[in-house]
């Protein structure tokens, strides 16, 4: 999940109303509760040092716009929490807590640790790091971390959150508030998302936000991403599972051209796939075959 420039809003964000818990979607896969945090693990006999997994993953940070996404750090990370746990993960967080760091290093720490975001122990360690008397650049690191763990008890945080004084706390607040299917973030980011203007990176995140606990009343933002030729294929991919499971009638000549004419292969079964699904809930006939 990317970060940085492209997660801060460049519309106003609008107001919270009071929360009403919504309708539950057939089919939607449900967000985790908290979880409980497991008791710590023995090391593995065959874990490799920790001081020299940290060794490897330093040289990478030594350059941090070099390597923001690159691969093998992330799976280093991966290893630091496979062995080692908290104690792999506490350089991270020191990292993100330091108002010395570098401000690209700490971008390239939350990409690493987002990959990780729904492990039990992260609330945890993260929800110091979005309090006020942190740095702007650690909350919003931190946040955006958190909007990724799913956790239906954060609720309350993302509301307070909303309400930071940085615009990328606040639109990692929306996100977080999203993926759980809370109102307070898929109407403002779907309101976002049809005003327009908006960045790719922000497109993208806002997509993958409201994609995963699909409304019905964005079912036409979903169709309308599915038929956009500017947008990844995974995102259009997205889009058209999220029309297939709460689209409407409205949405099948889209459809059904779209899995004649789509120059993609995977789009174009997947557009069909979406509206076999439409007519079978909808009781509605296939289409004669010409």
């Amino acid at each position: 999940a990317a970060v940085g420039a492209g997660c801060i809003p460049s519309v106003e964000i609008p107001q919270e109303e009071a929360y009403e818990a919504p309708a539950p979607v057939e089919a939607e896969p449900e967000p985790q509760a908290l979880a409980d945090v497991p008791p710590p693990q023995p090391v593995p006999p065959d874990a490799p040092p920790l001081d020299e997994l940290l060794a490897q993953w330093e040289v990478y940070a030594a350059n941090p716009a070099q390597y923001l996404d690159n691969t093998q750090a992330t799976l280093l990370v991966g290893d630091l929490l496979r062995y080692y746990g908290d104690d792999g993960f506490a350089p991270l967080f020191e990292i993100l807590d330091s108002e010395d760091a570098d401000p690209v290093l700490k971008v390239m720490v939350t990409g690493h640790l987002t990959t990780f975001a729904t492990q039990a122990t992260m609330v945890e360690a993260l929800l110091p790091l979005v309090e006020p008397d942190r740095d702007a650049t650690t909350r919003a690191c931190a946040a955006h971390i958190l909007a990724h763990t799913q956790q239906l008890n954060l609720a309350d945080d993302f509301l307070r959150l909303k309400e930071d004084e940085d615009e990328r706390v606040r639109f990692s607040a929306l996100m977080g508030l999203a993926m759980i299917g809370h109102p307070g973030g898929t109407e403002p980011l779907a309101e976002m998302y049809r005003a327009g203007g908006l960045p790719m990176g922000q497109r993208r995140n806002i997509l993958a936000a409201l994609t995963r606990l699909p409304r019905p009343e964005n079912a036409g933002l979903f169709l309308a991403a599915a038929l956009d030729e500017t947008l990844d294929q995974d995102l259009r991919m997205a889009s058209l599972l999220a029309v297939g499971q709460i689209g409407d009638a409205e949405a099948l000549p889209d459809l059904d051209r779209m899995a004649v004419e789509e120059q993609e292969p995977n789009l174009r079964s997947e557009a069909a796939f979406s509206a076999k699904a439409i007519r079978e809930r909808l009781g509605l006939a296939a289409p004669a075959q010409e």
